[in-house]
């Protein structure tokens, strides 16, 4: 469904079954969004600047609001929002693009193709947006997936759809000024086509792209942390063991955060 109107949690206790832990409970509510439903695919989550409690970010659908929860030792301590700037394409702007926070924690990116790409200051002691930087590429005639993330020195911003690759300069106050082509998509299929469809940065501080559906192979960027073409991407870079059946990467929050590179 593109469209969720339930936030749920599932409950891990770790002292049960020898120490391997087991689900107590399960798929439970915490957050009914009722008319106002929740974009799938953008929720985002990363530690609270005490380095103990979590915030997690889920932009809303049909308003221009952030919903900002803070997850401590209590449980869901704080739930609100906040408003943001990010228009929204009524329909495709749900599961066509993704959030990211920055390495350092102190930014966060929203993109899909229909929305633009949009980049915020973040607070990690108050879980604010603020200062927000917009980029407003060409809306496609057909649907378009598209798919952000970060250098590893959260200076460089990678942006994506199915046949184009960007990357922004972060360190520009106007985000217009630090966007450079990347490449085009070389149209190999490995069985199907792998587009530049779901980007992750690993902790080799190396980003995998993945294509749309199942394949054998991913996208590499190699240096990330190096200006335009230099971040060496190598289309069709990494083999995969076996054919794999999925197109995207495991959704994670943002680790290391207060880890040096």
């Amino acid at each position: 469904d593109a469209f969720i109107r339930y936030l749920k949690f599932s409950y891990v206790d770790l002292s049960l079954d020898n120490g391997e832990g087991a689900v107590v409970e399960k798929n439970i509510p915490f957050y009914d969004a009722q008319d106002n439903q929740i974009l799938s695919s953008y929720l985002s989550a990363i530690k609270h600047e005490n380095q103990e409690d979590w915030w997690i970010l889920q932009p809303l659908w049909n308003e221009d609001k952030y919903l900002t929860i803070l997850l401590t030792s209590n449980g869901f301590e704080k739930i609100d929002t906040q408003e943001v700037i990010r228009p929204q394409d009524d329909f495709f702007s749900s599961a066509s693009g993704n959030t990211r926070f920055a390495p350092d924690g102190k930014s966060l990116a929203y993109y899909n193709v229909y929305d633009g790409l949009h980049v915020y200051d973040f607070d990690r002691a108050t879980g604010r947006l603020s200062e927000p930087r917009s980029h407003y590429p060409s809306v496609p005639s057909t649907v378009r997936f598209s798919s952000i993330e970060y250098s590893a020195n959260s200076q460089f911003l990678y942006f994506m759809t199915r046949d184009s690759l960007w990357q922004a300069d972060l360190s520009y106050s106007n985000l217009e000024d630090g966007i450079e082509f990347i490449a085009e998509w070389n149209g190999i299929p490995d069985p199907f086509d792998v587009t530049f469809f779901d980007a992750a940065l690993a902790p080799d501080c190396r980003i995998y792209i993945r294509g749309g559906s199942g394949s054998l192979s991913a996208h590499v960027i190699n240096k990330p942390n190096e200006k335009g073409i230099a971040c060496n991407l190598v289309q069709n870079g990494i083999q995969f063991p076996t054919y794999t059946s999925t197109g995207t990467w495991p959704h994670s929050p943002r680790w290391r955060v207060d880890e040096e590179e």
